[in-house]
């Protein structure tokens, strides 16, 4: 590998903003240090590059010594890294030429432990020098994006919607696949009274509710409505995306910012699991309405009526509104009422006021684990359960048993045309933090409703609010600008294998099948790496973090060599400092933007080149900022593992380890338990 530092102008900088790092080097020793390293012109040590003064300093030094790469050493660089980066590009120069070293943790007192602290901040510094000398410049471009919106499902979620764009002053296009408005909605008579206040009547039923809308819509000029229509392919990224649609008038493809997907989700009933039948003392929920609207204070054959949840799996906030709803009805009516559940779940406005008034008005609530024993008999039903609070038998029989349906995802073929990774129920936003409330794995495509999990009426609107507000965010400046430091394809190197296109967890990699080639979006990109460790045949790089950018800063690496994730473990190890914690000797740690981009050679490499041990640390996997990042590093170091193992190697030397931002505690034990 050619040195390029010998080719290159290179200033450092070390901040030392609450002259914290002169409590623990010798500025002089390491200075000297650093200036006899090839092409270094200029160390210079500040204790004001946070604030203008400091960083009017920068911008001289740069343009009277002629600089032309970076680097800025301090404890938790990434703090100030985009302050820093800002500066450059006032001072006419690029923000990827600079190189950040952390010189978090180092030993502190003074004597032969300031001088050990002094070599480590030497090494950790050499180390960025090194990677600054293969830094490359990387440019920002943008584009203007459609400002019209496609909104899908035109249930209570995708009429709210679309409602709320048009009124920020999009033109949307709302399509419904069925020949009506209202999704499941519609049918859900008397289930809830949260309704907002806006459209008259807090206890307006949802199949008003959506006549109101509907006429809302239909009165909005900025809004076509077209049913009976749905998509049958994307192409494009974000701002750009070109949807074909297929309805009563045949195909057509239209140009859109950005999707909203609302498309709700479908009622299954549990009976057949229960060896039960539609019958006149069996209903279910969706269906109970009318039936409870019916009774009244006087004779009626209906005098005891149970409501069973959770048949299966615990069901959540939606069941337990309707649930709650109907029981408190029935009980007005003078019924005795019973409600068998696993848990009942409230964690939704207005749910525990609600829970409260049942109990208070006499309900009974019968909580179980193994699902009841349920027979007709004469008419009736016959409920025999055990209760777990009183640990007691349970035997009674019911004139009308309300069984609540499942509610999984509406439409899974929706999910693979849009190339979404959905969660574990196939419900569409992944079940990861990061997207919440309403993003999904795809930068301009976004998901209310009921399609990303179930939810009151309610909680539709204020996601409906909260979807339109994001994408307002997103289109309304006019124009999208993003960075180029994004993954990056030798075409020459390709061999059309796919690996990337399956791999990319935000649909950022389009196929050209006329050149047989793969190519990355930049817009979509959002700069994991995970497709460039991934690729069989080394053809993409990752531009901010190349394979000779890494190789470089790993040099000849110490005993124990960390590779940590820029959004979990850099910033554990920040926090273990925090804590007076110290890197012990012989320990090196190397930024990466995700776990995911950790690849084989770069680990196998540094094994080879002296590293006694070499430890990882990712997000945890539903915590991961790039969705699939700690997976796949999870997958790539067991097979590390195995092929150390087939060599007659400790398998351990290679660990992986994952924790949050903020557990300096768990990243000192992952530390200490890997040091040699």
């Amino acid at each position: 590998m050619v040195d390029k530092i010998q080719k290159l102008r290179i200033g450092i900088f070390i901040s030392d903003p609450d002259r914290y790092l002169g409590k623990k080097i010798d500025f002089k020793v390491l200075a000297s240090k650093l200036r006899s390293l090839p092409n270094v012109v200029t160390v210079q040590v500040r204790t004001d590059l946070a604030d203008e003064k400091g960083l009017d300093f920068l911008s001289r030094t740069f343009r009277e010594k002629k600089l032309k790469r970076f680097v800025i050493a301090a404890a938790a660089p990434w703090l100030h890294e985009e302050l820093w980066g800002n500066r450059l590009e006032k001072a006419g120069l690029n923000r990827y030429l600079l190189a950040t070293a952390d010189l978090t943790g180092l030993e502190c007192s003074t004597g032969k432990r300031k001088k050990q602290a002094t070599l480590q901040a030497v090494e950790i510094i050499t180390a960025a020098a090194r990677r600054a000398a293969y830094l490359e410049k990387i440019t920002r471009e943008e584009i203007k994006p459609s400002a019209q919106v496609l909104v899908i499902g035109a249930g209570l979620a995708g009429l709210s919607a679309a409602k709320e764009l048009a009124g920020r002053g999009y033109r949307v296009s709302l399509i419904e696949e069925s020949g009506a408005v209202g999704g499941i909605t519609k049918d859900l008579t008397g289930l809830y009274e949260d309704l907002p206040s806006l459209y008259a009547g807090d206890r307006l039923q949802p199949a008003a509710l959506i006549e109101t809308l509907k006429n809302e819509i239909e009165r909005d000029r900025r809004i076509d409505l077209f049913l009976s229509t749905r998509i049958i392919k994307i192409r494009g990224q974000v701002g750009d995306f070109t949807a074909e649609l297929t309805g009563p008038d045949g195909k057509r493809s239209v140009i859109f910012g950005a999707i909203v997907v609302a498309g709700g989700m479908k009622a299954v009933s549990p009976l057949p699991s229960l060896k039960l039948k539609e019958s006149t003392p069996v209903i279910l929920l969706s269906k109970a309405g009318h039936r409870i609207n019916s009774l009244t204070a006087g004779k009626n054959t209906v005098s005891k009526i149970a409501f069973l949840m959770d048949v299966g799996k615990e069901q959540g906030v939606v069941t337990t509104g309707a649930v709650l709803n109907q029981a408190l009805r029935a009980r007005k009516a003078e019924r005795e009422v019973t409600v068998l559940c696993k848990n009942i779940r409230v964690a939704a406005p207005g749910l525990e006021k609600l829970y409260r008034e049942a109990r208070e008005n006499g309900i009974f609530f019968v909580k179980y684990r193994k699902t009841p024993k349920i027979e007709a008999v004469n008419g009736s039903v016959s409920v025999s359960v055990r209760d777990e609070l009183m640990g007691e038998e349970l035997r009674s029989n019911y004139d009308l048993l309300v069984v609540a349906e499942d509610y999984i995802a509406g439409d899974e073929a929706l999910r693979k045309i849009l190339r979404l990774k959905g969660d574990q129920e196939n419900f569409l936003q992944e079940d990861n933090v990061w997207l919440y409330p309403n993003e999904s794995s795809r930068r301009g495509i976004f998901i209310t409703g009921a399609c990303r999990e179930p939810m009151t009426v309610s909680q539709v609107f204020e996601e409906s609010a909260a979807t339109a507000g994001a994408v307002d965010e997103l289109l309304g400046e006019k124009t999208i600008a993003f960075d180029l430091a994004t993954a990056t394809i030798d075409e020459d190197k390709c061999v059309f294998c796919l690996t990337c296109y399956r791999v990319c967890p935000h649909g950022a990699i389009e196929m050209d099948f006329t050149r047989n080639v793969a190519r990355v979006s930049e817009i979509a990109c959002r700069a994991c790496g995970i497709c460039a460790a991934e690729c069989p045949a080394r053809a993409i790089q990752l531009r901010h973090y190349t394979d000779d950018q890494l190789a470089a800063e790993v040099g000849s690496p110490p005993q124990l060599l960390i590779f940590a994730c820029e959004q979990s473990g850099v910033r554990a190890a920040a926090a273990a400092a925090e804590l007076g914690w110290k890197f012990p000797p012989g320990t090196m740690m190397v930024r990466l933007p995700c776990a995911g981009k950790i690849d084989s050679a770069l680990i196998l490499n540094s094994l080879q080149k002296g590293a006694e041990k070499i430890l990882i640390l990712g997000c945890h996997r539903e915590n991961c900022h790039y969705l699939q990042g700690s997976t796949r590093a999870d997958k790539r170091v067991e097979e590390i593992k195995r092929r150390l193992q087939e060599a007659g190697l400790d398998p351990e030397r290679v660990v992986l380890a994952n924790l949050i931002s903020k557990d300096g505690a768990k990243f000192r034990k992952y530390v200490e338990g890997c040091s040699v």
